[in-house]
C-alpha cells in the first residue's frame, strides 16, 4: 500500500524509525548531492526565489524554461542565468518539447524531477495536450522520482463555459480533463496541489489518489519589510501627485484591460486627475493578434488619452513593475471567469503591499474573501461594478492588521515553501532507497 506523501502529517512525526531513515538518508543526500531539475516558467517569480532559497537548504536547483522568455527576461534585466535551460519555444506548431525535455534531463542528471503543469505553458492547445507524453518519456528515460505540480484545475461544474471559450464540445473537453489528470497521477510519484479545495476537487469530482496529493503552495510572494514611499515614486515615474490606477500582466484577452478602460472613462468625469497605468508584457500565442491596437482604439474613443499609459513590451523589467505598483494608489486585477481553480500570486503579492486592491469576483480570487471591502474590492464584472469597486477602494479608509495579513499569508513565503519541498524531495528519495 502507498505511503500518504504528507510532509506534515502528525504519523511522520511520531514515526521515529521512519524519522531516522530519513535523517540517515538526508545526511547523505547533503549539499550538494541533491540536484533537482524544475520544469517550469522562469518569469514566475516564485521559480527563482525558491530555487533560490533551496539551495540555501542544500538543494542544487536545474530550471528547463522556454526559449522566448529566457531571452527577453535576459536582456530586458541584463543579466545572464547560471541554472536556467532552455527546454522549448512557446510558439512551437509542435510538440516536440516532449522529446527536448527529457533529453536535456538527462545530461543534467537530477536525483529528482519536478515537472509544473499550466495549460497553456508549453503553447497552443494542441500542443500542451502531449503533456503527458513528456511526463511518460521523462518517466522512462531518467528515472527519477517524479513531482508534478498542478497549477489550474476545472471543476466539473465550468467545463461547459470552459469548452466554449476554447470552441470544443463539452464532452470532448471533460474527457480531455480527466484523461489529463489521470496520466499526470499515473506518472507522478507525487502531486503538489495549492490547497485543500484544490486536493478536495480532484479527489471527489476527478477521483484522484489522495495519497499522492500534498499541499504546498507553489505561488511564492515577497516578504516586504518596509513599505515604500508612494509620492516619491508618483514623482520620480512622472506621475506627479496624481491618482494613480495600475493594471498589469501578460497582455491577453482573458486579463480584461478594456474593462478598466471603461471604468476609467466614466471616472473621469469627477477624477480628472486620475491616472491608469497598463504594464504588461507581450508573449505570443497567448497575447493575442490586434488586442493592444483594440486597447489604444478604445482609449481614443472615450477621449482619456490624457488619462491612460501603456508600458507594454516584450517582457516588463522586475524593478519597474514593483516601482509602479508601489506609485499606485489601487490595483486592478480585473480577470475574465475562465473557470479554472487556481492561485492568485499577483493577488496575494498586492495584498502582502498592504495595497487596495479591485478584482473579479472570479474562482481564483475567492479565497481572499476574507478582507473584502478592507483590501479586496470585488466587482461583478460590469463596467458600472467595476467603477463602483474602484470608488470604494479610493476612499478605502479602514485599518488593516498588517500582522494578521502576514500571518495568514506567511505560508507563502519562498522560504517556508522551500522547506517543504525538500522535505518531499527527501521523502521520495527516502522510498525509492527502501
Amino acid at each position: 500500500m502507498m505511503t500518504k506523501l504528507d510532509v506534515d502529517a502528525p504519523a511522520f512525526r511520531r514515526n521515529p524509525e521512519l524519522r531516522g531513515t530519513l535523517k540517515n538518508s538526508l545526511s547523505r543526500i547533503r549539499a550538494p548531492t541533491m540536484r533537482v531539475c524544475v520544469v517550469s516558467s522562469v518569469g514566475w517569480f516564485e521559480t527563482l526565489e525558491i530555487s533560490r532559497e533551496l539551495e540555501k537548504l542544500g538543494v542544487k536547483t536545474f530550471i528547463i524554461a522556454f526559449e522566448e522568455e529566457v531571452k527577453d527576461i535576459e536582456e530586458a534585466e541584463r543579466l545572464k542565468f547560471k541554472n536556467v535551460y532552455v527546454g522549448w519555444r512557446m510558439n512551437s506548431r509542435f510538440p516536440i518539447y516532449v522529446l527536448s525535455i527529457p533529453r536535456l534531463i538527462n545530461k543534467l542528471r537530477p536525483d529528482v524531477v519536478h515537472v509544473h503543469h499550466e495549460y497553456l505553458m508549453f503553447g497552443r492547445p494542441f500542443v500542451g495536450a502531449f503533456f503527458p507524453l513528456l511526463l511518460l518519456l521523462t518517466k522512462l528515460t531518467s528515472r527519477r522520482p517524479l513531482v508534478v505540480t498542478i497549477h489550474s484545475i476545472v471543476p466539473m461544474e465550468k467545463v461547459r463555459s470552459t469548452s466554449k471559450r476554447f470552441g470544443m464540445p463539452r464532452l470532448l473537453a471533460k474527457l480531455g480533463f480527466l484523461l489529463m489528470n489521470k496520466l499526470i497521477f499515473k506518472f507522478a510519484d507525487a502531486v503538489t496541489v495549492a490547497s485543500r479545495l484544490c486536493k478536495k476537487v480532484l479527489s471527489r469530482q476527478y477521483g484522484m489518489p489522495e495519497d499522492k496529493m500534498v499541499i504546498i503552495p507553489h505561488q511564492a510572494v515577497k516578504k516586504w519589510e518596509k513599505k515604500e514611499d508612494t509620492l516619491a515614486l508618483k514623482r520620480k515615474l512622472g506621475f506627479d501627485d496624481r491618482r494613480v490606477l495600475a493594471t498589469f500582466g501578460i497582455v491577453r484577452k482573458s486579463k480584461r484591460f478594456e474593462l478598466v478602460i471603461e471604468a476609467v472613462g466614466e471616472l473621469v468625469k469627477d477624477m480628472q486627475d486620475l491616472l491608469l497605468i497598463i504594464t504588461g508584457s507581450i508573449r505570443p500565442p497567448l497575447t493575442e493578434e490586434g488586442y493592444i491596437d483594440m486597447l489604444h482604439a478604445l482609449v481614443k474613443e472615450k477621449g482619456i488619452e490624457d488619462n491612460v499609459r501603456f508600458i507594454i513590451r516584450p517582457y516588463v523589467e522586475d524593478g519597474l513593475l514593483y516601482q509602479i505598483l508601489w506609485a499606485s494608489d489601487v490595483i486592478c486585477l480585473t480577470y475574465e471567469e475562465l473557470g479554472v481553480l487556481a492561485s492568485s500570486g499577483a493577488l496575494a503579492e498586492i495584498i502582502m503591499m498592504m495595497k487596495p486592491v479591485v478584482v473579479t469576483d472570479i474562482l481564483k480570487f475567492k479565497e481572499y474573501r476574507w478582507l473584502k471591502d478592507i483590501l479586496v474590492f470585488y466587482s461583478d464584472g460590469s463596467v458600472e461594478g467595476t467603477v463602483e469597486a474602484i470608488r470604494k477602494a479610493l476612499s478605502a479608509s479602514a485599518r488593516i492588521d498588517e500582522k494578521l495579513v502576514r500571518s495568514r499569508l506567511k505560508r507563502l513565503f519562498p522560504e517556508s515553501i522551500a522547506r517543504r519541498l525538500k522535505m518531499l524531495y527527501s521523502q521520495l528519495l527516502v522510498k525509492r532507497r527502501m
